[in-house]
């Protein structure tokens, strides 16, 4: 039986890399044409100006980490890689070495995705840990996300799962450097360090967590930390101002913003859990909960999502059906938006497709189109909503029974 079930793990992990592997030369994404492209040009040397491109929107330690692997992948792709990032979009996805790039150029997306999913494991002890190492291989949306949509934010999700399973170690210290390591690639995982910050036992831990949390933000910003291009654009700009775009008006020129309210509340209550240990892994996804509910969120964003998503699915069987309205929701989210986010994947194979923009849009109208997202987004968004309640009240009665 064990070595059946030994046999089976390998078969389906296998299965889960060669699905990848058949996926990523054959689908692309604006996004990974545009970052490649981008990283091409960066040097810290140069960031002030470098962040004048209105296509630079990432932290510099993401374009490093992309012109590194560019770098090592130039013996593999050569001259190729010169004619995907300068001829222009349309030009690359008709050149005939478009599959060869592709692959050479998303391989390291999917190694990282498929790393993550072993770290992800570790929050599991015994078979629960090999059944959640088989449901991420498996899982189609992570498969989207990274094998499709070549997603940087497999990136800073890798060092968030580390701290994740650092924290649960008892590593906690550890897993403040590994967080920031996190938000040194991407800023998101900053809603999370106010959670792991309280729960710590004393003071001494905390002041050495902030500054473990601090030092890989602080060295990776320093070429950019005077640049007033980078702030303008990258932090306080673009796709930043998202999260406070949404206002709850209360009188002349003054508005409540939601995403402040309900993550503060969360934070407050948080605070009020007093005499038990404190939720780190519910904690940190209720705090991007009010991001996603409150804003028009980018959908590669739901990466950042997806490991407390399976994580319930796992560990919780009461969240099966709020977890079915999340995926069908984002689902339609996507098949509703542009076509280059969906079928326009495919463009490689059939480059005709570049043709089309939003033809649901003409079909339907937009006025049905917009109408018919925001009802997907409010059903994603209280679905969140009930699956980070359910996750509190998990927490809760573990701790209460362990007391």
């Amino acid at each position: 039986m064990i070595k059946q079930l030994r046999k089976d793990t390998v078969s389906i992990i296998i299965l889960g890399i060669i699905i990848r592997f058949l996926i990523i030369p054959f689908t692309f994404n604006w996004d990974l044409w545009a970052n490649t492209s981008v990283a091409t040009g960066f040097t810290f040397a140069s960031a002030e100006e470098f962040y004048l491109n209105p296509l630079a929107v990432y932290p510099p330690m993401i374009y490093a980490i992309l012109k590194f692997w560019l770098h090592l992948a130039l013996p593999f792709i050569g001259s190729y890689l010169s004619l995907f990032t300068h001829i222009g979009s349309i030009s690359a996805v008709t050149s005939p070495y478009i599959f060869r790039t592709l692959f050479v150029i998303k391989l390291p997306y999917m190694i990282l995705e498929i790393i993550c999913a072993f770290f992800f494991s570790q929050l599991f002890k015994g078979q629960k840990a090999r059944g959640a190492l088989l449901f991420w291989m498996l899982n189609p949306f992570s498969i989207f996300l990274i094998s499709g949509w070549t997603n940087v934010d497999v990136i800073p999700v890798f060092a968030l799962l580390l701290s994740l399973v650092l924290y649960q170690k008892n590593r906690r210290l550890l897993s403040s450097l590994a967080l920031g390591v996190s938000v040194s690639f991407k800023l998101f995982p900053i809603f999370i360090f106010p959670f792991l910050f309280i729960s710590l036992k004393n003071w001494k831990e905390r002041i050495l967590s902030l500054f473990l949390f601090m030092v890989p933000i602080i060295f990776s910003h320093i070429s950019v930390i005077t640049a007033s291009s980078y702030l303008q654009h990258a932090i306080t700009g673009g796709y930043s101002r998202k999260i406070f775009f949404s206002l709850l008006p209360i009188g002349d020129n003054r508005a409540i913003l939601p995403f402040l309210l309900i993550y503060f509340l969360m934070f407050l209550f948080s605070l009020s859990d007093k005499g038990r240990q404190k939720p780190f892994i519910a904690f940190s996804f209720i705090a991007l909960i009010p991001l996603f509910a409150f804003s028009m969120f980018n959908l590669q964003w739901f990466f950042w999502l997806l490991p407390f998503l399976i994580y319930y699915q796992i560990q919780l069987p009461e969240t099966k059906i709020p977890l079915f309205f999340i995926y069908l929701s984002f689902s339609g989210l996507v098949i509703l938006s542009q076509m280059s986010l969906n079928l326009g994947m495919l463009i490689p194979i059939e480059p005709t497709l570049i043709t089309y923009g939003w033809p649901l849009k003409d079909i339907i109208g937009a006025d049905n189109l917009f109408l018919s997202l925001n009802i997907l987004h409010t059903f994603l968004a209280a679905c969140l909503f009930w699956t980070g309640y359910l996750a509190l009240s998990l927490k809760r009665k573990e701790d209460h029974a362990q007391t």
